[in-house]
């Protein structure tokens, strides 16, 4: 082996160079917690960077730097200066982690709110003529079925909606996907694929628009 800072050659596993005095140990040492430096600081600078897109990555990465922060402080004394680096990614991780949480518990229950005013079955009376009746539930699912008993036909599919804000009750435009379409005696019935009506909403009470026709419906229980 030869020594790095004079050159002379010395035998293997001398402790110190037969010319100049290098201690080989010390110098083994500083290189290998440069290289220990270098990983954690590679891994705190992606620990951060991920811990605000990849919150979960982030906090991997940042529980790993921890670790060669720990084995660089049981070998020095001391912590290096990332160590901070990867403490502050790791509680950016846990905050994007709560944000997203919170944002998916906002989402979910404002769509079940909202759904829950109009799903059920309605009972609805022709503002235009008291003679005219339609029938319509709505399913959590979102499926429905539909019965014009004056008209004498029904339709079931699918359903989709979308909320319009209002300062008294709610509205929502819904669009009806026929799947089935049983037809007595109205010729037009089964030209469509889909329905539109649109609903407002208070209390256990609707007015519907519906075709031509406006419906005051009542909600079952």
């Amino acid at each position: 082996m030869y020594c790095s800072k004079c050159g002379q050659k010395n035998n293997k596993g001398s402790k110190f160079c037969s010319k100049c005095g290098n201690n080989f140990i010390d110098n083994s040492t500083n290189l290998s917690d440069d290289k220990l430096l270098n990983k954690i600081k590679v891994i705190s600078i992606i620990s951060i960077i991920l811990s605000i897109f990849f919150p979960l990555v982030g906090i991997v990465l940042a529980i790993i730097g921890l670790v060669y922060n720990s084995k660089y402080k049981k070998e020095n004394d001391k912590y290096p200066k990332y160590f901070i680096v990867c403490i502050i990614s790791l509680v950016i991780s846990f905050i994007m982690i709560m944000i997203l949480v919170i944002t998916t518990l906002l989402v979910l229950t404002y769509k079940l709110k909202y759904t829950n005013d109009f799903v059920g079955n309605w009972e609805c009376t022709s503002n235009y003529s008291k003679n005219s009746y339609l029938s319509v539930e709505f399913k959590r699912d979102r499926t429905y079925s539909l019965v014009n008993l004056s008209r004498i036909y029904s339709s079931t599919g699918t359903y989709t909606y979308t909320l319009k804000n209002a300062e008294d009750g709610k509205y929502f435009d819904i669009k009806l996907n026929v799947d089935n379409d049983s037809l007595y005696g109205n010729s037009g019935a089964n030209l469509y694929n889909y329905i539109n009506l649109s609903m407002s909403v208070l209390d256990d009470r609707a007015v519907m628009n519906y075709g031509n026709e406006i419906y005051y419906c009542e909600k079952e229980d």
